[in-house]
């Protein structure tokens, strides 16, 4: 019998976190023009899918992507009458990168997420290994997923991790993959292993606002954090702004997400 659980993936609320004026623009616009009945279908057909195949949570995953500009501060912030930097003046820089991330249902097993960015190697990355580093690296023209960086991802990546963690669970090694059908995740190709037991699940188009788990909070909660950390580390340092912007890096940024990324504890994402 399939726990309720895994089912709560695709019927999770929105969390009680505040969103700027951009984000909830966004949200407006994707929710009046989500499919309002494979909305209300979708649960029993994954239900039946699920059921068939005989999934437990453990092997019930889920991933999605977002755009952050990890050089972006807030547009107000508190600030004390004695410091100098309060009027400064500065331009929001729009460094961009894409993040995937994914989880299981029990929420147990957290993969390490990718990041995409434009340059191939990042200056910052020279001299490191970078399979040291808190988050994957690939990069794109436009620092966007794309269908081959997805298809890599899937089989050198996620699949591997997905089978070593049910062998320590000592499952059996199938597992179903929850994805939004954006071009970039192959939907007409239905990446899967040759054996067909881990495999890829696609929801219904227009209905990711309202279906997608990892959208309902977890990577807006994610987001907070590393605005947080970002300004308290600005805060700290005795650079001006301008200054401690052009010195932040790709590197800086994976140890910042990397921490925002730990603190979110599994009842935080379970309850998002």
């Amino acid at each position: 019998m399939v726990n309720a659980a895994i089912l709560r993936l695709v019927r999770v609320g929105y969390g009680n976190f505040r969103k700027d004026t951009e984000s909830l623009r966004l949200q407006f616009r994707e929710k009046n023009t989500a499919d309002a009945a494979a909305v209300q279908s979708y649960p029993a057909k994954l239900r039946e899918i699920l059921q068939a195949e005989g999934y437990s949570e453990e092997q019930v995953y889920n991933a999605d992507e977002t755009g952050i500009y990890y050089k972006m501060l807030p547009d107000k912030t508190l600030a004390v009458r004695t410091d100098e930097r309060k009027k400064e003046g500065y331009k929001q820089a729009k460094d961009h990168l894409t993040l995937l991330f994914c989880v299981n249902a029990t929420v147990k097993h957290n993969l390490k997420p990718l990041c995409i960015g434009k340059s191939r190697m990042p200056r910052c990355f020279h001299h490191i290994n970078v399979n040291c580093l808190l988050f994957l690296y690939r990069n794109s023209k436009n620092s966007w997923m794309t269908g081959e960086i997805f298809d890599q991802w899937f089989f050198a990546e996620f699949v591997p991790s997905v089978r070593k963690h049910l062998r320590a669970k000592r499952l059996e090694e199938k597992a179903i993959l929850l994805l939004d059908n954006c071009p970039a995740h192959l939907p007409a190709e239905r990446p899967r292993t040759r054996d067909g037991k881990i495999q890829v699940e696609y929801l219904p188009k227009n209905t990711t606002s309202k279906l997608q788990p990892l959208v309902q909070g977890v990577i807006a909660i994610f987001e907070q954090h590393c605005r947080q950390n970002l300004v308290r580390q600005m805060i700290e340092s005795e650079l001006s702004v301008t200054d401690f912007l052009k010195k932040l890096t790709i590197k800086d940024f994976f140890y910042i997400g990397g921490d925002s990324w730990n603190v979110l504890r599994a009842e935080t994402i379970s309850h998002c």
